[in-house]
């Protein structure tokens, strides 16, 4: 697969010496879907550092804002949420985490229910500069306990892990990995929800 390099670290002063933070070169196939998108719309982003990405939610205006006629035509309440997000972990130039687990927890910290759309110009609206494909419905262990705890179900992702261990069967098994990284469909953790 592709590799994105990318600049997610941050230069930092030790002992009064200017530590410069590199690029990192990233394999794509490393990551799970939501963090390749998200490395896809780093790449985009100015001199291909981490700034401000669109995120799209999967439900309309009007499906989630309160009195949205007051803000909003009929038109524009039909289009789906946007939000720019720039919530970044510091990522120091000297630290010893690959990037790849980096970026799997920044995917991680994007809410379930929004979409990757690519990088932004700024926090001024419009469409991203750049679009990336984010359309995936597999969630790592991490993003199926953020799922959870929006639907009243809150679990850690090591024990959701554990319930879908072979053994136990208490939880839908993964249906695709990436690595060593388990990925569970959406689907799958619907249908358990609602067991």
């Amino acid at each position: 697969m592709a590799t994105v390099k990318i600049k997610i670290r941050t230069t930092r002063t030790q002992d009064g010496k200017r530590v410069i933070a590199p690029y990192d070169e990233v394999d794509l196939g490393e990551l799970s879907p939501r963090a390749r998108a998200l490395a896809e719309a780093i790449s985009h982003c100015a001199d291909a550092v981490a700034d401000t990405i669109r995120l799209r939610s999967d439900k309309r205006i009007r499906d989630t804002q309160p009195n949205w006629e007051h803000y909003f035509t009929p038109e524009q309440a039909d289009q789906p949420l946007t939000m720019d997000w720039a919530r970044w972990d510091k990522y120091t130039a000297d630290s010893p985490m690959p990037a790849v687990e980096w970026l799997e927890r920044q995917a991680a910290k994007i809410p379930p229910g929004w979409r990757i759309v690519g990088a932004t110009r700024s926090s001024l609206g419009g469409e991203p500069l750049v679009q990336v494909e984010d359309s995936s419905t597999l969630m790592t262990a991490e993003q199926v306990s953020a799922y959870l705890a929006i639907h009243g179900r809150h679990m850690t992702a090591a024990s959701w892990r554990s319930k879908a261990h072979p053994s136990k069967q208490l939880a839908p098994p993964p249906t695709d990995r990436v690595g060593r990284t388990p990925l569970w469909e959406q689907s799958d953790v619907d249908a358990w929800l609602n067991r």
